[in-house]
């Protein structure tokens, strides 16, 4: 059972399905007129979803273990799984219901949302998550990128979910919930994009990372610059974005991500003494923590 759970990557699927949830009873609660009505209002279709898009990422996480063993075995050989502690036939037969569940559970959200025709998103999601595993993986040294798009896909299908079903009297209000969605979305990208390439550098570091590793392929000198970079953008899209969505009236959300803004710049501060002492393991936690904090200021809109 441990074992399952390592593999699936639980602790990540557990943060995908809150953000879910918090982009639907959080940002969409918190913006719609009849608050009280639409946090007491079931929706069989939005579970679905989030049963869905948890399937999927674990179904992912799994083949992505199978097809990666014989490099994992070359630099992290006491983290592997796959052939050690379970065998290959299990691992396919693990990974072949979880997406197949994953599917049925999509394309069931699509019909109780009254739109079938977004069946074809779990499909198409399913296959790239596959192909993604056993070709792209290999093949593509940015495909670090492709990985932080994934919570900004989950974000935006609650978004899509959402906005094909909600009945709002005036129509800027679509609008309006679909900026602070977007500035999320946007926001869970850089984050998840800058932990991972953080864990790639501190990889390189101890000399546990391959060539293949988008940090790797462009020198460890660039990757810092580049982190810092993404760090700053990230505070400034807090600087900038923030602001004009949410103050005067969501002041209590304003406040909270200012707390993430001064996280990042104590991760921008103690980045430049990991350049200096190859200590990545501060800035990877305060930006976790930077994470967290930022997804559950989505909350705060109920609380204004």
């Amino acid at each position: 059972m441990r074992t399952f759970f390592r593999l699936i990557r639980w602790q990540t699927l557990l943060f995908l399905i809150l953000t879910q949830f918090l982009v639907k009873y959080g940002i969409v609660a918190g913006l719609v007129p009849d608050r009280v009505l639409f946090l007491t209002t079931s929706d069989p279709s939005f579970i679905f979803l989030v049963i869905s898009t948890a399937l999927l990422a674990a179904a992912g996480f799994v083949i992505n273990d199978y097809f990666d063993v014989k490099n994992d075995l070359l630099v992290k050989p006491e983290r592997v799984m796959v052939d050690v502690k379970i065998s290959r036939n299990k691992v396919i037969l693990l990974h072949t219901l979880l997406n197949v569940l994953g599917v049925i559970c999509g394309i069931t959200a699509s019909i109780l949302a009254g739109n079938p025709w977004f069946s074809f998103i779990f499909v198409a999601l399913s296959l790239f998550l596959f192909y993604y595993s056993a070709r792209l993986h290999h093949r593509v040294v940015g495909s670090v990128f492709l990985i932080a798009m994934f919570p900004l896909i989950a974000i935006g299908l609650v978004w899509l979910f959402e906005f094909s079903t909600l009945q709002l009297p005036m129509e800027y209000l679509h609008l309006k919930i679909a900026r602070v969605v977007a500035f999320y979305a946007f926001f869970s990208f850089i984050s998840v994009l800058l932990i991972l390439l953080v864990k790639q550098l501190d990889y390189l570091h101890n000399g546990m990372e391959d060539d293949r590793s988008f940090i790797a392929s462009i020198g460890k000198s660039k990757g810092q610059l580049l982190i810092f970079i993404l760090i700053f953008l990230c505070a400034g899209l807090l600087l900038s974005v923030a602001p004009l969505l949410f103050y005067p009236t969501y002041k209590v959300t304003l406040t909270v991500l200012a707390m993430v803004l001064i996280l990042l710049g104590y991760a921008m501060f103690e980045l430049s003494v990991a350049f200096r002492e190859g200590n990545y393991s501060r800035v990877s936690f305060l930006l976790k923590v930077a994470v967290l904090i930022g997804v559950l200021s989505m909350f705060m809109l109920n609380i204004l």
